[in-house]
């Protein structure tokens, strides 16, 4: 791991050597903590310095979907005035564009009205194929008594501009867009080839005799204060109105009078942070109105925004070093929500400062967190499963990965197998302790009773048996006892030590349990035969002893319920399904009184409603389960009852 490595290349780290299995928890804790706060710090610098114009865009993208819901107050417009070159003015001059006559007039016409300054949103680049009226328009600017505002080109020659007077104001009415194409900045001083120009706006703010910008860097792009208002309510009068004089002289006499196209097919549209249809006399307009209040919301830039960023997120670490015990999650949400609210507040001041970058620092620490904590869960289990015996014998069975393979092929899918495996193989373990619990605490314990019961009636005169009884009933509980141990012996090896299958002869095993048996056969007089059909052996691969003791238990199952004076026949043979072995007997219990064809109905029931379980079933169906047999019984027509168990031959499928 990281950290791991990191810690071990520090002088007198304390985590030089690999923990041992007891320290492992603390170790992998205190390694993932580490990592987890040494990515973030790598994370966190990476944002602050490496973000670029590329960051702008999406940072912009925010500041747009927060103005439109946080607004700054408007204040009432009073200083800008605008007349319009709209559709009612076209139609009484017609078509646009006008000659320059008209202009003149214009201007003729404001005199008496007392304008502090008069803007043309409109470009005269050149001189008209009437040079008269173009000198026309030139002497009426001449001898205005108000500065006339004039925007050029970027690449005209000022002093060769045609309409420049003593009393001509040059600027530029080009605002650059941002790179999606909105234009929500203006640069109000713009450094062109030529001179330093300003806009259109500040010309003109300037020109009404304003000058109370001086503590702003006005070549330092500035965001623009849309109202939510796309007009604002600027007072509007059309350009025909007021060539006829027919407007109100105090609503021009001291504002600043801005000239521009309104009608649809003339005005440039463009896209800004309230509208996808701005005009841009409007937005001169509303330029104007943000100088002459002052309203416009200036980007915190360079070392600010470094030392913002650096602020919060050292109170994000401070936090979660304070409150060890809340969820990153919560952590995340409650800074994220933070760094808005610090940014609402700042807006409402005037100033943008982007969230964004804290943001993303927060969601990426917040999943370095989770990444560095599953690669510590993942080493706690390797480590685990190193100790395991379960892996250790699977790992030795199946072939780890190598070399370049996908990812569900490599060493993560195996060891995540080999987790699944040791979990189920523990509860297994789990289960077969509970089982044992009920066997040592019940079944064990019964032989055990019994023989106390009868050394107490052996102590009273009155009760006591002969010496020749006493002995014959003690031996059988001591007998039934240590069978019931061997059971429990054969069942733990079965289950717990992952058992050993080798080549055995499945008709030498059943004359073992023959052989086991007949003393209980002669005693009760049972009639046993055992037929191997084409001197089949039944070569299969097992455990000996298991498969004893389980036909053992079958077997005596039926000498015990079947009565005296019975029959049992054992066949065995093989075809197409495998070793079939097959046990009957002629008892007058019907197939249904079994329970999974092992154990007498009505017994089993009995061991059911008093917890009892018993170990011969129990052994029956694990020796059953681990060879990989199938079993089954059906009731026979003479009243008794088949047991059928097919075993896989050695070299078929099914063995494998």
């Amino acid at each position: 791991m990281i950290g791991q490595w990191i810690r071990a290349k520090l002088p007198f780290s304390k985590y030089k050597d690999l923990p041992k299995k007891g320290e492992m928890t603390e170790f992998l804790f205190r390694n993932f903590i580490f990592e987890w706060r040494l990515l973030s710090v790598v994370f966190a610098v990476f944002l602050t310095y490496a973000t670029g114009p590329w960051f702008d865009k999406y940072s912009y993208g925010l500041y747009d979907a927060i103005v439109k819901v946080v607004q700054r107050p408007a204040p009432p417009v009073e200083d800008v005035v605008i007349i319009t070159i709209d559709e009612a003015s076209i139609q009484h001059l017609g078509r646009w564009p006008w000659s320059r006559h008209v202009h003149a007039e214009l201007l003729h016409s404001l005199q008496s009205a007392a304008p502090k300054v008069v803007a043309f949103n409109v470009i005269f680049s050149e001189v008209a194929s009437n040079k008269s009226a173009s000198l026309a328009f030139k002497q009426a600017i001449s001898a205005s008594a108000f500065p006339v505002v004039l925007p050029v080109l970027d690449h005209t020659q000022h002093s060769d501009f045609f309409f420049r007077t003593p009393n001509t104001l040059l600027a530029t009415s080009r605002i650059q867009v941002d790179t999606d194409a909105v234009i929500r900045r203006v640069q109000l001083l713009r450094d062109t080839p030529h001179e330093l120009l300003p806009q259109l706006s500040l010309q003109a703010y300037w020109g009404a005799g304003y000058d109370a910008l001086q503590s702003k860097d006005l070549q330092k792009p500035l965001l623009i204060n849309f109202s939510d208002r796309q007009h604002r309510n600027f007072k509007e009068i059309p350009y025909h109105e007021v060539l006829s004089g027919a407007y109100a002289a105090e609503d021009i006499a001291g504002k600043i009078v801005v000239v521009g196209t309104t009608a649809p097919g003339l005005g440039d549209r463009f896209v800004t942070t309230m509208s996808k249809l701005h005009n841009s006399t409007y937005i001169q307009a509303e330029l104007i109105q943000n100088l002459v209040q002052d309203s416009f919301i200036e980007p915190i830039e360079g070392v600010s925004v470094h030392l913002l960023r650096i602020l919060v997120i050292v109170l994000f670490f401070g936090f979660l070093y304070v409150h060890t015990k809340i969820h990153i999650a919560y952590v995340t949400l409650i800074f994220s929500a933070l760094t808005l609210c610090i940014t609402l507040v700042l807006l409402r001041l005037g100033y943008w400062w982007s969230p964004l970058c804290c943001i993303i620092f927060f969601l990426g620490s917040w999943l370095i967190w989770y990444w560095r904590r599953s690669v510590a869960v993942l080493k706690w289990c390797r480590t685990a499963l190193n100790y395991s015996r379960a892996y250790a014998e699977y790992a030795r069975h199946e072939q780890r990965p190598v070399g370049k393979k996908p990812l569900t092929q490599n060493l993560f899918s195996f060891e995540l197998t080999a987790l699944e495996k040791t979990l189920k193989t523990a509860e297994a373990l789990q289960l077969k302790k509970d089982a044992f619990r009920t066997y040592l605490s019940h079944d064990l314990r019964t032989p055990q009773v019994s023989m106390m019961d009868l050394l107490n009636t052996q102590k009273d005169p009155a009760t006591a048996l002969p010496e020749q009884e006493f002995s014959a009933r003690m031996e059988a509980l001591i007998q039934t006892s240590l069978v019931m141990l061997d059971d429990l012996l054969v069942l733990s090896k079965g289950d717990v030590d992952l058992l050993k299958l080798e080549p055995i002869l499945l008709a030498a095993v059943v004359q073992d349990a023959l052989d086991y048996l007949w003393p209980q056969f002669y005693a009760k007089n049972i009639a046993v035969s055992f037929i191997t059909e084409a001197d089949e052996l039944g070569e299969i691969l097992g455990d000996a002893k298991l498969l004893q003791r389980a036909f053992a238990n079958i077997l005596e199952n039926s000498v015990r319920y079947a009565g005296a004076q019975t029959s049992i026949s054992i066949t065995l043979k093989k075809d197409s399904r495998g070793v079939v072995l097959t046990i009957a007997d002629s008892g007058q219990c019907a197939a249904g009184e079994y329970s999974d064809g092992v154990v007498r109905a009505a017994p089993q029931a009995q061991q059911m409603k008093t917890g009892r379980y018993g170990l011969g079933l129990a052994l029956v169906q694990s020796a059953i389960k681990l060879h990989q047999a199938s079993f089954s019984s059906s009731e026979l027509e003479t009243g008794g009852v088949a047991f059928e168990f097919i075993f896989p031959a050695v070299g078929s499928e099914a063995s494998s």
